[in-house]
């Protein structure tokens, strides 16, 4: 008995010995940023830089989002502008790592300049047109794509006869490689 409840706990320092391994990374100041994308959509136009600060391009990426569905922050920060911008309805959000990013396009949004948001944390909804997620770092327009992870859902079996389904958990969040 005591040798089954050993190995029980091997498995469980080890099942978290990873987790608190890329929890402290995280919180220095040299590891790569990572963010959960604002919504589950898929990216339906890429980042395109301009080639002068007046010059058009996409300074940001669009997501095919649905009308109505949460926008999430992707870090801990303080709304900076909440209102719209030539009728079109904007959150900007100065996150605490530094980085200001613009969730735009969105339908409803409670926030006003000056509240804390933290990461996760449903910030609008999306609007009738495509989500619009923008990433500036020191003023400069950046491709938010190499910081936006994407979740990951361990496997799990269904039961064939009916029975209840275990939660997938909040899975992990897979980040791009650093180049």
């Amino acid at each position: 008995m005591h040798r089954s409840v050993r190995s029980i706990a091997i498995v469980a320092v080890l099942a978290v010995a990873p987790v608190a391994a890329v929890s402290s990374n995280a919180a220095s100041g040299d590891a790569p940023r990572c963010y959960d994308p604002p919504v589950v959509a898929a990216v339906s136009q890429p980042f395109r830089e301009p080639a002068c600060p007046y010059c058009a391009g996409r300074r940001g990426v669009t997501f095919a989002s649905r009308p109505g569905e949460p926008v999430r922050a992707v870090a801990h920060g303080m709304v900076t502008f909440s209102g719209l911008v030539a009728g079109t309805a904007y959150l900007v959000v100065e996150h605490d790592d530094g980085l200001l990013a613009t969730y735009g396009r969105i339908g409803r949004t409670w926030l006003r300049a000056g509240q804390r948001v933290r990461a996760g944390q449903v910030v609008a909804t999306a609007g009738a047109v495509d989500l619009h997620f923008g990433l500036r770092d020191s003023g400069v327009y950046i491709d938010p794509e190499p910081v936006l992870g994407v979740r990951r859902y361990p496997l799990r079996l269904v039961p064939s006869d009916g029975g209840r389904r275990r939660s997938a958990g909040p899975g992990q969040l897979v980040c791009p490689v650093a180049r």
